[in-house]
């Protein structure tokens, strides 16, 4: 750990800097996201404490910013009209948690080419300020920044401020900012322009600067000239031209390609200036006179004392220590969350001094004498606040591990507001800078409009007994995530617990060899053990299926992809995030990489493992009925290819967990999906028995999918079982992003024919999922796609062909649909080329062809029950007309803009593919006459603590308010099996009403009462009402069962299957999900850009057990269908964090109307069947619908980032 200085003078720091190199720190925002995983050891020179940097002063020729002076006071300040666009660059920088930290001068030393301030700043032909011990200079700021992340400051310098000159004119400015979403963006192009008025309307001076599109934001000074003199009018927008751009070279990067820059840049200039010449008159230059924004936090000492919850603190942590490392591990604050370390997911949001930040970009030093809040601090005396319990009657907390930073943000929003109606724009602009993965953000932004607007907050009772499924009963476990209190992976360790550092892969295909690790050891205090595969006692491989264990805990002499595990660093956590990885003694031979499907499947490409030849893991095959004949016979057919990307999980809980040795066995606490199977993994790894593992989840902060694989398991058990000490690890962002599994990408070819009253006749497809390094969840999403491959549709003849291809990228796992995703661009695609030929509406044709009870499946299952699809488009019929009523009507104008109107359909058959899928439950009541169900079903954020005493509740007779719960830990309950392919309703639901009969069974037996007595629990006497007769028993007095409960019910249920045969024939699923989802988007035929405007989601859930949680379940399913649509693409050493690899924000995600259709299903608890993964798939089918119907363009290639619409629109018209 270097030096940490903070003068509260001037002198002292420029003293400072002439003795020694120092790293300056001021908002934090570009230093600690720099540092994510790696111990701070430089010398730190802190800035904030210098009175002279400090706030924004007007003289009478020029403005001043100090150089720590943040975004939120220049939004704050009353600033000329030709500050303008620098105010609207500051609403733009980060969520409000940067803007109020992140400092001016900061954004300019960054000299990145997509800083937001410096466009506007260099049209205010802003001159830099610098000092040291001996000088101090001006320079302009168009000389200051001489290249990519390159200044002009020399050694000893310090960036004091930025001297703007006033105008001397009536002036106007404008400032735009072009991005794939709405908050938390990196810019694609940044315009900003301000025009001076000679006093009669016309251009007396024009500074125009393009930033992103060159290694530093360039000035136009040739349109400048042409625009002067012209008159300020909206026709000033005509004047660019192509050739004014010539200045510009912009970069292919991930956000765009350096063509569409180009052409974005132009739109956008033309767009600033006709937005300047139809404002009115310019407003005149104005007198001297103010000073704002100054702040005098004094100098931190040791300890460091501040106010955390109207608690005064004193802490003794380093004073560079993350604010949210020291809330969390000195101060026991484990309600702030860390999800990246780089203030781009918000997890850690509180408020110091009443304004939001992100604690994980702030030293504790920074603290000393403010006032810290915490979202422990909104409860008082435990009892929620006005606006937890709005968010808990809204359902706004699923997971939960965003709710901590989503209260903390909309709590400063509603303390600035004293009353006011506060609309959902301001909550959104609050509310942006803290992801969500789980809710959609839709009844999020309902709660705070709900704390803000509404006098009462209703309160819905509590159901009777036998009335708790179809009740919108608030969720169980939500009031301890509410407070702070969920625990989570990386929330509690025991004391004396180690640290655990993976290194991984730097290549994505090497061999290599490990050097002698001893030396290292030796001269690392603190560094206990370097563990590498040796280590392992049991078997090194783990995997999904039991005869396919591929991947190394930690690879032995061959990596497969960017982020294999080589190796362990086990110690205290300074030691370890000392060592780098260049430090360790690997001999790295890389090898070449198979990258993508095509050049796995190449005849020269390297085989990856051996029993896959052609790098092919495994085929699935349907074949039903002729479909040669079919297409040959009909009247229309179309076909095409559709390609889509990696697609990141993004849970906002990194992987994290501990392990520790007790006796002979290995205890694990991990945020996990499935606990009986990382029990099984953990075992064969360790070369143990089962029942010496014990699996004891902690919450869930997200999973998708994503956490079915194992991940931080098998090296913490190894870890502590050699050390004998407990052992935690915590991924970073990166970390979890590189080593974790993703979606497949796919390469899918399909054709579909209909006869000519548009009866669809017969499907083909042919689908590549590349699979990664490792087989994971492969096998499943080969045999699944096929069976979906057509869609929910009446097809007498289909084919359907799949293979999952092995390349050196990431695992491709489960993620929210295993495959069926990617196959319904397929087939929705078709179906709307299909209707649009035969001139038939886009829903009436699925209508026509959807499948109904009686029908066939592809598989020749045929479905007699809760085939609900019909219904759903039917619910939609009347809004599908409206909407695309409205949209037509919008659409004469022929502005840049257009709107259309999207369907997508979906089905999902629910748990595994023909293959046996049990759960077990078990529910007791002890001698104090409490009621407790042993729930193996992990909670991920859908909901399972809850419908699960729902459903056992009615089936026992009893109130919910009568249950405590047990779930997950695998030496307390029973195997439910794994949280995944919306499984746990139907089977786990069928297991938990199933023990609540069996309990309720024994009860009537032991009180003699008939099938129709009342059950009631008063304290340890339970109370049978037959009819007249009342029956009381004692539960004090009767024996235990194993120590706990007097009575205990269990209940198994399999969902029937069959196993399919060669040709995928056979009944795969007990039953369906079905759904259909319209949305209107607005389409910029000029950029490309997309936005989702409204949103109707038609679901068939068989029965909703929890209304309020299934609407949940679809927001986050549309959500991250947008995602999926519009944004997401995960590149592997490129997309790492969550500000390159771009999830849906606040902003992005519209109003969405559910419907839910009720099609009982009889197998499902209540008649239910599940939500998880059909609430997803439609979703990005009905986008694209939308675009072609808005644009006439159909995209091919997920996802439609505004570059591809783009290309697609001038491939279009030819250009």
């Amino acid at each position: 750990m270097g030096t940490y200085l903070r003068p509260n003078a001037l002198d002292a720091a420029l003293q400072a800097l002439s003795a020694r190199d120092w790293t300056i720190l001021a908002g934090g925002t570009d230093f600690y996201p720099a540092r994510v995983g790696r111990r701070i050891d430089e010398d730190i020179l802190d800035i904030t404490a210098i009175a002279e940097l400090q706030g924004i002063a007007e003289a009478d020729d020029h403005i001043r910013i100090g150089a720590t002076t943040t975004w939120s006071d220049v939004i704050a300040a009353d600033l000329p009209p030709s500050f303008r666009g620098l105010q609207l660059a500051a609403r733009e920088v980060g969520g409000m948690q940067v803007q109020n930290a992140g400092t001016v001068c900061g954004n300019v030393c960054n000299a990145s080419p997509a800083a937001d301030g410096v466009p506007p700043l260099l049209t205010l032909d802003a001159v830099v300020e610098i000092a040291s011990a001996y000088d101090e200079r001006r320079v302009a700021l168009a000389e200051f920044i001489t290249g990519n992340r390159q200044t002009a400051l020399s050694p000893g310098e310090l960036v004091t401020g930025l001297c703007i000159p006033k105008p001397t004119r009536p002036s106007r400015s404008t400032f735009i900012k072009l991005g794939a979403r709405r908050y938390l963006v990196i810019s694609i192009v940044m315009v900003s322009v301000i025009l001076e008025d000679t006093g009669d309307g016309k251009v007396a001076a024009a500074r125009i600067v393009v930033g992103s599109c060159s290694e530093v934001a360039q000035r136009l000074v040739d349109l400048e000239r042409m625009l002067i003199g012209r008159p300020l009018h909206a026709d000033l927008a005509n004047v660019p031209q192509p050739d004014h751009f010539r200045a510009l070279t912009p970069i292919n990067d991930v956000r765009g390609t350096a063509a569409y820059r180009h052409d974005a840049a132009l739109t956008c200039v033309r767009r600033a200036l006709a937005e300047l010449g139809e404002r009115g008159p310019a407003a005149a230059a104005r007198s001297a006179g103010f000073t704002i924004g100054k702040r005098l936090p004094p100098p931190a000492g040791a300890p460091i004392a501040f106010v955390v919850n109207g608690e005064t603190v004193r802490v003794s942590a380093p004073p560079v220590s993350r604010l949210a490392d020291v809330l969390r591990e000195e101060l026991g604050l484990t309600g702030t969350k860390v999800g990246c370390d780089a203030g781009d997911c918000g997890a850690c949001t509180i408020l110091m001094d009443g304004r939001q930040i992100c604690a994980c970009m702030v030293p504790v030093a920074q603290a000393a004498g403010r006032r810290i809040t915490t979202v422990e601090g909104l409860a008082a005396n435990g009892t929620l606040s006005r606006l937890q319990s709005a968010f808990d009657s809204q359902g706004a907390a699923q997971c939960g591990i965003c709710t901590p930073g989503m209260l903390m943000a909309a709590s400063d929003l509603l303390s600035h507001k004293d009353g006011e109606l506060v609309t959902e724009q301001e909550i959104c602009d609050a509310l942006g800078g803290v992801l969500c993965r789980c809710t959609g953000y839709r009844n999020i932004v309902a709660a705070v409009l709900t704390a803000a607007n509404d006098s009462v907050l209703s309160e819905d009772a509590e159901p009777a007994a036998g009335a708790a499924v179809g009740a919108r009963l608030k969720r169980l476990d939500a009031p301890e995530k509410l407070r702070g209190e969920a625990v989570y992976g990386a929330d509690h360790v025991p004391e004396n617990t180690l640290w655990l550092r993976i290194i991984r892969s730097p290549y994505a295909h090497a061999s290599f060899t490990l050097g002698d690790f001893d030396d290292l050891v030796d001269r690392t205090p603190g560094l206990e053990r370097i563990l590498t595969w040796a280590d392992i006692p049991g078997n090194n491989g783990f995997g999904i299926y039991p005869d396919i264990k591929d991947q190394m805990v930690l690879a032995k002499d061959v990596v497969r992809y960017p982020g294999d595990a080589v190796a362990a660093l086990v110690g205290e956590r300074d030691a370890v995030e000392s060592i780098h990885d260049e430090d360790l003694p690997i001999d790295w031979q890389p090898l070449v990489p198979v990258t993508g499907i095509a050049s796995s499947l190449a005849e020269e490409a390297p085989q990856l493992h051996a029993g896959c030849p052609g790098n092919v893991l495994t085929h699935g095959r349907l074949k039903k009925g002729d479909v040669d004949a079919g297409l040959d016979r009909a009247h229309v057919q179309v076909g095409g290819n559709w390609e889509t990307t990696y697609v990141e999980h993004a849970y906002i809980e990194p992987e994290a967990g501990y392990a520790l040795r007790v006796g002979d066995r290995i205890e694990i606490h991990a945020s996990t999906q499935s606990p009986y199977m990382d029990r099984d993994e953990v075992a064969q790894v360790m070369g143990f028995e089962p029942d010496r593992i014990r699996i004891s989840p902690t919450a869930c902060g997200g999973g998708f999918g994503g956490k079915l694989d194992v991940s931080v398991q098998p090296i913490l058990a190894v870890a502590a079982w050699h050390l004998e000490r407990p052992v935690r690890c915590v991924y970073t962002r990166p970390e979890s992003m590189a080593a974790s599994t993703k979606r497949h990408p796919s390469r899918i070819s399909a054709r579909a024919a209909t006869d000519r009253e548009g009866k669809l006749t017969a499907y083909r497809f042919e689908g590549d999922f590349d699979t990664g390094a490792y087989a994971s969840w492969g096998p499943t999403v080969a045999d699944r796609v096929p069976v979906h491959a057509s869609g929910p549709y009446a097809v007498p003849a289909v084919e359907a062909h799949s293979r999952a291809i092995h390349t050196n990228g990431p695992p491709s796992g489960a993620f929210r649909g295993f495959g069926v995703p990617q196959a319904s661009l397929a087939h929705e695609g078709l179906m709307d080329a299909l209707a649009d030929k035969l001139g038939m509406d886009r829903l009436e044709f699925r209508l026509l062809n959807a499948i109904r009870a009686g029908d066939e499946t592809p598989t020749s299952q045929r479905l007699i029950h809760s085939v609900g699809l019909v219904q759903c488009l039917e619910a939609l019929q009347s809004r599908w007309r409206g909407w695309k009523a409205l949209a037509a009507e919008f659409n004469v104008d022929g502005n840049a803009h257009r709107r259309g109107v999207g369907i997508g359909c979906m089905w999902y058959g629910i748990g595994n593919t023909s293959m046996s899928n049990p759960s077990t439950m078990e529910v007791g009541i002890d001698r104090r006459g409490r009621i407790t169900l042993y729930n193996g079903a992990q909670e991920i954020g859908q909901g399972t603590t809850t419908i699960m005493i729902q459903i056992c509740a009615d089936a026992l007779g009893v109130p919910v308010d009568a249950f405590d719960h047990v779930m997950g830990d695998t030496d307390l309950t029973l195997d439910a099996g794994k949280s995944s392919a919306s499984r746990q309703a139907l089977v786990s639901g069928n297991a938990a009403r199933l023990a609540g009969e069996d309990l309720r069974a024994q009860v009537l037996r032991l009180s003699n009462a008939s099938p129709d007595a009342h059950i009631q629990l008063k304290g340890a006497e339970l109370i049978v009402t037959d009819g007249d007769a009342t029956r009381r028993v004692d539960l004090s007095r009767l024996p235990e069962i194993d120590g706990s409960d007097v009575l205990r019910g269990r209940g198994t249920f399999d969902p029937p299957t069959t196993p399919l045969d060669g040709n995928g024939q056979g009944e795969p699923y007990a039953t369906y999900g079905f759904a259909a989802q319209i949305v209107e988007v607005d389409v910029d035929m000029e950029l490309g850009l997309v936005r989702p405007l409204r949103f109707v989601a038609a679901h068939d859930v068989g029965r909703a057990i929890n209304p309020t949680q299934v609407e949940g379940q679809i927001h986050g399913g549309i959500a991250q269908g947008i995602g999926f649509a519009l944004m997401e693409e995960y590149i592997p050493g490129r997309t790492e964090n969550l500000h390159d690899y771009l999830i849906p924000t606040v902003g992005d995600v519209p109003d969405i109307e559910c419907i839910i259709i009720e099609d009982e299903e009889p197998l499902g608890p209540y008649g239910a069947k599940g939500i998880g993964e059909p609430a997803l798939i439609p979703t990005a089918p009905a986008i694209l619908s939308a675009i072609d119907d808005a644009a006439g363009v159909r995209i091919r290639s997920l996802p439609a980032t505004p570059d591809r619409v783009r290309a697609a629109l001038l491939e279009r018209k030819g250009g």
